[in-house]
């Protein structure tokens, strides 16, 4: 039983979760709303194109813009191994369950 829990616990290192910072554009028209998302495009003194969270696009005259500003926030994400490789929580879990496999035979 103290194998099969050690194995497990070695194997959940993989998936190890993670905080990044996530910042999102937020614009404040003249009339109050707010539209959040990522600015794509910018012109001076023309318009802002910014792209909301549901993959649309509003284009905004800047005569109508308010206020834009930038919020940030924590967004906890799974390890992607893909992008990242193994990372030292993914090396220590590699060498936990080596040792038990090793232990074992």
């Amino acid at each position: 039983m103290k194998k099969i829990l050690m194995i497990f616990l070695s194997l959940n290192m993989f998936l190890y979760p993670k905080n990044i910072k996530v910042e999102i554009d937020i614009i404040t028209t003249k009339d109050g709303k707010r539209y959040s998302g990522k600015i794509i495009e910018q012109k001076m003194n023309e318009h802002i194109i910014i792209q909301i969270e549901d993959g649309s696009k509003i284009k905004l005259l800047n005569s109508n813009i308010d206020v834009i500003s930038v919020e940030e926030y924590d967004k906890i994400v799974t390890r992607n191994r893909e992008e990242e490789g193994l990372g030292i929580f993914g090396i220590c879990g590699l060498v936990v369950l080596i040792s038990i496999l090793i232990g074992s035979f």
